[in-house]
């Protein structure tokens, strides 16, 4: 999920007050403390153009092409 706010270039506090989620809740699934409820999970989806099987499990065989380009590009660059 951080990965995903950082692409959109948002704060977690602008994030929570677009999608109605509390702040601390976000946090915590950013933190991988807690798992999104199926409300909120479908939420960051739209928001951010990801899958649920994606949002849950990493794997990015349904994403849009250009989302799946997009998040390798910014795992080489940050991870390089």
């Amino acid at each position: 999920l951080k990965l995903l706010r950082n692409l959109s270039k948002i704060t977690q506090k602008e994030l929570c007050l677009l999608l109605e989620i509390q702040p601390g809740t976000y946090n915590h699934y950013e933190r991988g403390l807690n798992r999104p409820d199926v409300s909120n999970a479908l939420k960051l989806c739209a928001f951010y153009g990801v899958t649920l099987d994606y949002l849950f499990s990493g794997n990015m065989a349904g994403l849009p092409h250009e989302k799946a380009k997009e998040i390798i590009h910014y795992h080489a660059k940050n991870n390089a």
